[in-house]
């Protein structure tokens, strides 16, 4: 027998017949566990290498009748993730819509290693276990690169611009992240300022794929010699 829906109770009956006209009669009964963990999949992104991250999943009893959870495991728990609050087992959710049919999880990622890593979360109660829920991450090393200026000798007071680079030189793929920029202020008690950065429509923080580049402009004003 195989079950079409295993999230919806079945029932088959089973009628067999010898060659003397006796017949047996048998029912055969499944009772499902028809359970949600959400989100799915749960992504933690990309991590930067040595990073750590933890989220929650929520598990959700569907069914109309209490539901008791004998297990809930990670199907590998060798791919950088661990379950860190679990539930206190056997633990029983209430049926659909009576406020006790959820209870949550923590699951962490922890990027010891570059590459892109998943897991799949299950659940058991007595008639086995199903695993339900997707998990992903990834971790990469992020590599910052700033070009340099030479304004080169420039008559007191001209205004001049220049142009320097952000790059993300990361080989693994590694997002970087720039959460601020400094302004380059002028020595003390002179005005204006010598050098200003324009940032221009940047905004913070700012993300950098792999390879990618921005372009900063900055002025130098020098008001001695």
């Amino acid at each position: 027998l195989r079950v079409i829906d295993k999230t919806k109770d079945a029932r088959a009956v089973l009628i067999s017949t010898d060659r003397s006209g006796n017949f047996r009669r048998d029912t055969v009964y499944y009772t499902s566990m028809n359970v949600a963990i959400q989100p799915n999949p749960l992504s933690f992104g990309n991590l930067i290498l040595g990073g750590k991250s933890t989220k929650t999943l929520t598990i959700t009893n569907k069914n109309s009748r209490p539901v008791i959870l004998r297990e809930v495991r990670l199907k590998s728990g060798a791919n950088n993730f661990v379950i860190t609050k679990n539930l206190s087992l056997p633990a029983t959710l209430g049926a659909a819509g009576s406020g006790t049919e959820s209870a949550t999880i923590d699951v962490e990622f922890t990027a010891n290693r570059s590459g892109s890593f998943s897991d799949s979360v299950g659940v058991a109660d007595d008639c086995g276990l199903r695993y339900i829920a997707l998990v992903t991450g990834s971790s990469a090393t992020p590599i910052i690169q700033v070009t340099d200026i030479d304004y080169g000798k420039q008559l007191v007071g001209t205004l001049t611009r220049r142009q320097f680079e952000i790059r993300n030189i990361s080989t693994d793929g590694g997002m970087l992240t720039v959460t601020g920029g400094t302004v380059l202020s002028a020595y003390p008690g002179v005005t204006p300022p010598i050098f200003t950065s324009e940032h221009g429509n940047l905004t913070f923080p700012l993300n950098l794929n792999a390879g990618q580049i921005i372009t900063v402009s900055a002025t130098f004003q020098p008001n001695a010699v």
